[in-house]
């Protein structure tokens, strides 16, 4: 199966000041639970997934944090390539400005598999969407490890009662159309 995803070691997870985390526990009622990169990998590598380094919503940060973050995803990518396609970057170019657009290039310049990016609809143009496609080849699966395993998450999905069909849609082409269709030539 292939997800795209975050891996929640310490560096990676999103909330990181005090006060963050102690809004994740008045919202959520939870502490996070951290991985090391070699645990979070060999996760990945246990349940077949594929992820893209997902370092959560963290646009707003300041640009030099977020370069920080970026460097991080792409060295975790470069250790872990086998599992890792690639960084799921964050900046919002309306907010940082030439110099956002320039951190996002040098990502793309540097990366070794294939970046996502998050389209911001507060601030930047909306995504475009094919309407003539059905939901069911629109979804990439998202997984929310290591809050919820993909033993778990599989296991809630199949009972659920979805077509083979359609799961195979969403755990797997889906993500591998989409991975086609960007240009990325690694394994899958």
């Amino acid at each position: 199966m292939t997800f795209i995803r975050t891996g929640e070691t310490r560096r990676a997870y999103p909330r990181q000041t005090p006060q963050e985390l102690a809004q994740q526990r008045a919202t959520w009622n939870c502490e996070p639970r951290y991985h090391s990169e070699t645990e979070m990998t060999a996760h990945f590598r246990e349940n077949g997934v594929r992820a893209i380094l997902d370092l959560g919503y963290a646009k707003h940060r300041p640009l030099e944090e977020m370069r920080t973050r970026h460097d991080y995803a792409i060295e975790t990518e470069a250790a872990h390539s086998d599992v890792i396609l690639g960084p799921w970057l964050h900046i919002e170019p309306q907010r940082a400005g030439p110099a956002g657009v320039k951190e996002l290039r040098r990502c793309i310049d540097e990366k070794i598999g294939c970046p996502g990016y998050a389209v911001s609809a507060s601030l930047s143009p909306p995504a475009s969407e094919p309407e003539d496609k059905p939901l069911k080849d629109r979804i990439l699966f998202e997984g929310g490890y290591p809050l919820f395993s993909y033993e778990r998450l599989g296991k809630d999905w199949h009972a659920e009662g979805y077509p083979p069909q359609v799961l195979a849609q969403v755990f797997f082409r889906n993500a591998k159309r989409f991975l086609a269709e960007v240009g990325f030539k690694g394994r899958i």
